[in-house]
């Protein structure tokens, strides 16, 4: 027998999982950093629309569009705020879509924030 033609057939079989389990882990790794930062836009536009409400008293169609503005200017689309105002707290509920690189995490994401109104 010989045993270098099989050593070269056992390389190759490792080599054959070995590299589409790379490919995989990192496709994943990528796609979680797509996740991680829709996620942060969100709560971040959640956050910025409570502020605006809360501390400066605007109505909340411009709360709302202050959170809108965010998530489209962090490269998400579809944004979808709830805002709810409360005697002295102030709820803000923002969605929007994340376009992934191969679309193995929920497309969809979701944030909310509270914040205490300021009194005057």
């Amino acid at each position: 027998m010989n045993t270098k033609q099989e050593r070269g057939l056992s390389e190759s079989v490792q080599w054959a999982l070995v590299v589409p389990t790379f490919i995989l882990c990192l496709l994943a790794l990528i796609e979680g950093m797509f996740w991680l930062n829709a996620r942060t836009v969100v709560t971040e536009a959640a956050f910025a629309a409570a502020e605006a409400q809360a501390a400066y008293g605007t109505s909340a169609l411009i709360a709302s569009d202050v959170a809108s503005r965010v998530v489209l200017a962090g490269g998400l689309s579809d944004p979808q705020v709830k805002l709810s105002n409360g005697a002295e707290w102030i709820n803000v509920d923002v969605t929007a879509r994340s376009t992934g690189l191969v679309g193995w995490f929920p497309a969809t994401v979701t944030a909310q924030a509270t914040r205490p109104k300021e009194r005057s």
